[in-house]
């Protein structure tokens, strides 16, 4: 589901931000494990390369003009 999903990137001084859409709903307990996962995710990147940019990934859902 996540590597179809759509998205951008954001690129600020401090972070690169993931923003990826998920189109329509998840049930809250999808959503919260999704957001959990990626979570993970980023911090598992960003404690393997400490020195570089942070990451983080927000998920998004529902009707978003991209």
């Amino acid at each position: 589901m996540l590597s179809r999903c759509s998205g951008t990137v954001e690129i600020t001084d401090t972070e690169t931000v993931f923003h990826l859409w998920i189109p329509g709903t998840l049930q809250p307990h999808r959503t919260r494990a999704v957001q959990q996962l990626l979570a993970q995710t980023a911090q598992r990147a960003n404690d393997a390369i400490p020195h570089a940019r942070a990451i983080r990934i927000e998920l998004l859902s529902g009707p978003v003009g991209l």
